[in-house]
């Protein structure tokens, strides 16, 4: 089974969270565990290359993201002909449903892994 895990991380802050073009997209970060049998492997996309990305995400079986349904997904769709709509493992979905409220990815990451993220 082709399983990709992936996050967007924009070039500039903005106050305006549907403002996508504004915020630009300075790299995705793909792993993904079938282009290595046996093995993660991680690649970085930049904007120029989303093409290339959407790609890689339509041949997954599985896609995971954190906020991805709500977030990555209509960012990379702003700056992409394909879809890539192949979310069907968002972890924050998956456990805003099972407590009941919202957590950030820094409050997951303190949580789980004692370590805050180090930029926003």
């Amino acid at each position: 089974m082709k399983i990709a895990v992936f996050d967007c991380e924009t070039k500039n802050a903005v106050t305006d969270w549907s403002d996508y073009g504004a915020m630009g997209i300075a790299c995705v970060v793909v792993e993904d565990n079938w282009t290595v049998p046996g093995q993660w492997r991680a690649r970085i996309y930049q904007e120029e290359e989303i093409e290339l990305l959407v790609r890689v995400l339509e041949e997954a079986h599985h896609v995971v993201s954190y906020n991805g349904k709500r977030f990555d997904n209509p960012l990379i769709q702003h700056f992409a002909e394909g879809d890539p709509k192949r979310y069907n493992v968002d972890l924050f979905e998956l456990i805003e449903r099972s407590a009941g409220r919202r957590y950030s990815l820094d409050n997951i990451a303190e949580a789980t892994l004692g370590v805050s993220k180090s930029a926003k």
